[in-house]
């Protein structure tokens, strides 16, 4: 056997190339219970278990054979007609309009034809059984109704009577709930995307606000006791919370500064992150709180 040759890192190498056989004879040189023997014993297995009896072997089987495919083609011959009638026929009408020309119920119509054995309940979907004498009585659509007409048209009426009445009762009841604005910041709030950019969008208006009160000349505790509903004396219902999460956290903030504590000391991670609350640390230990503040919100 004549070596191959292949370059590596500018030196030259020889190597071989071996069929499966010479192969396993070579490994079998290295290993002495790994004989000859054996290899040709494993080839005579493998040849054995291979699925040769599905191929015809003799002219009087490959006639057999196609005898047999020919019976399955003509076995499967209406499934196939089936299929390919399956398709949607301009000129075809509904049960609804059938109904109307024989002038009979819809319904009595449909219990007729499956009582009939034309046509058979599917997961409540009618469909006609694949017989000669139905298969060019019927045409099967795809996304219309039981009855043959699209379920939105027929039921667009009462679809439309309960999104108006949600709307009403939304607008009239439930966004005058606190406990509906609770529940709907919590959820917007363990919502991975949506709850990501509430709170970016809670953090940067909050540093604004406060950043342009402080500029202003407005105390740190006037500044965060204005982010808080206030109702008024002459209003008879108390005033709603929009943001839960930030009236809390501001409630916790004005406790710990009123107590002498620093700023930056007050807020939690809910609302200022770990780099944040660092920025706000070294705003207030150089007299530039309003500036750090900026800098976050940007």
């Amino acid at each position: 056997i004549e070596p191959l040759k292949f370059e590596y890192r500018n030196q030259w190498f020889d190597y071989y190339e071996l069929n499966k056989r010479d192969t396993f004879v070579v490994v079998a040189r290295l290993s002495p219970e790994f004989t000859a023997a054996v290899v040709d014993r494993w080839q005579a297995l493998e040849n054995r278990q291979k699925p040769t009896a599905l191929i015809p072997q003799s002219f009087s089987e490959a006639l057999m054979l196609a005898a047999q495919l020919q019976a399955e083609k003509e076995r499967n011959a209406p499934k196939v007609a089936f299929v390919d009638h399956y398709v949607e026929v301009g000129t075809s009408k509904s049960f609804r309009e059938t109904a109307k020309i024989l002038k009979i119920p819809e319904r009595a119509l449909v219990n007729r034809l499956v009582e009939d054995k034309y046509l058979y309940r599917q997961s409540g979907v009618l469909l006609p059984y694949q017989s000669a004498h139905t298969k060019d009585l019927f045409t099967v659509k795809t996304g219309t109704a039981e009855h043959g007409h699209n379920f939105l048209k027929q039921n667009i009426g009462i679809l439309l009577f309960f999104v108006l009445s949600f709307f009403l009762f939304y607008y009239f009841y439930l966004k005058r709930q606190t406990w509906f604005h609770q529940k709907k910041n919590q959820l917007i709030s363990i919502t991975p995307i949506f709850g990501t950019i509430q709170k970016l969008s809670r953090l940067v208006n909050f540093s604004q606000s406060l950043q342009i009160m402080l500029q202003a000349g407005v105390p740190l505790n006037q500044a965060l006791d204005s982010f808080l509903p206030r109702t008024q004396t002459w209003q008879t219902k108390k005033t709603l919370v929009n943001d839960i999460i930030l009236d809390k956290e501001v409630r916790s903030i004005l406790q710990w500064v009123s107590q002498g504590y620093a700023f930056s000391d007050s807020v939690s991670s809910d609302l200022f992150p770990m780099e944040a609350q660092q920025m706000l640390q070294i705003g207030e230990q150089s007299g530039k709180l309003a500036l750090m503040l900026e800098h976050i919100a940007d």
